[in-house]
Order: C-alpha cells, then structure tokens, then sequence
C-alpha cells in the first residue's frame, strides 16, 4: 500500500523535474537539429543521431519535445531526451579527447 509519506515525496520529486530538452528545431538546408537544454544549446547533424538517419526532411519538420523525449510525429518515434543528450555528450568526449 501506498503511504501519503510515499505520495508526498512523489509531489516533491516531480516539483523538481526538469527535462533535459526543453526545446527542438530542425535545419533543413543544414540538416541539423538544435537542441536547447538548461545550460546550453546543441547543435547536432541529423545523420549523427542513428533513431533520426532514414528519416525524409519533411518527417524530420515535424520535431517536437515533451517533458521526457523528443518526437518526430512524422515517422511516429520518440527518443528519451536525458539518454540522447547522455549519448551525444559521450561521443562528444571521445572525438575532443586527443585534441589538446
């Protein structure tokens, strides 16, 4: 059973959510997405993301974000944001690595 302690610390924990993406725009002359987070502001080439590769533009214009992903309603996926981010952050690191 679920107590109102476990309640009340569900409210707090969701009063303190925040998505990794708060927002998305797709560049279709530079097929890039620009992905806006709580700190900066990412600029990646669709064709680095593998979930967006076989996607046509026009599926790609459709690019939105919720409080846990980022969907392309177009072609029907969704991706989670704190794991896109996380993934683009780790190939980030390594292609920086040798490079100072």
């Amino acid at each position: 059973m679920i107590s109102d302690q476990d309640i009340q610390s569900a409210v707090e924990a969701s009063g303190r959510f925040q998505p990794a993406i708060r927002s998305a725009r797709y560049y279709r002359d530079a097929d890039r997405i620009e992905f806006e987070t709580a700190w900066c502001i990412i600029i990646v080439d669709r064709q680095s993301i593998e979930e967006f590769r076989g996607l046509s533009q026009n599926d790609m214009e459709t690019i939105t974000v919720s409080d846990v992903g980022v969907h392309i309603d177009g072609a029907d996926i969704d991706v989670n944001s704190a794991g896109l981010i996380t993934e683009i952050a780790k190939r980030l690191e390594i292609e920086v690595a040798n490079s100072f």
